[in-house]
């Protein structure tokens, strides 16, 4: 019985001691840093959202021929959708896709949105119509 009892126990201790040096990392398929073999998640995943968060610089070019400049402020909605905010106003949900480095949803069907994460600048224009008048413009984010 005294050996049964020591090879259960040198079974635990191996078993224990495999289970416990698992590789570790990001383990979420539709993370950025996805790491395939990952047997044990350690928080690390990143996803489209979280490259965008921060406060960004804004040069606006507006139809009427107005200009100006002004800080956003842009948080995690998800991991795939970012907040926009001027001031403590949300002016925008956005989805993020890295992979083709776009933002889409927005003010109009005719939004358009590309960015540039390394060099870190956000852009989009925007046309809608609203009351039979036609409205277009710019917006630069830079960090």
């Amino acid at each position: 019985m005294k050996i049964l009892k020591l090879f259960v126990f040198f079974l635990c201790s191996i078993s224990l001691t495999f289970y416990s040096c698992g590789k570790k990392g990001c383990s979420d398929k539709f993370a950025l840093n996805y790491e395939s073999g990952v047997t044990k998640d350690d928080g690390t995943c990143t996803y489209d959202a979280d490259i965008m968060v921060g406060n960004w610089n804004v040069a606006a070019s507006i139809d009427d021929g107005s200009n100006s400049n002004f800080t956003a402020n842009i948080t995690k909605e998800d991991n795939t959708h970012i907040n926009i905010l001027w001031g403590s106003t949300l002016k925008y949900t956005l989805k993020v896709n890295i992979n083709n480095k776009t933002l889409s949803g927005g003010i109009s069907p005719y939004f358009n949105a590309t960015f540039n994460t390394v060099n870190d600048f956000l852009i989009y224009d925007y046309a809608y119509v609203t009351g039979g008048t036609p409205h277009f413009g710019n917006y630069h984010y830079t960090r």
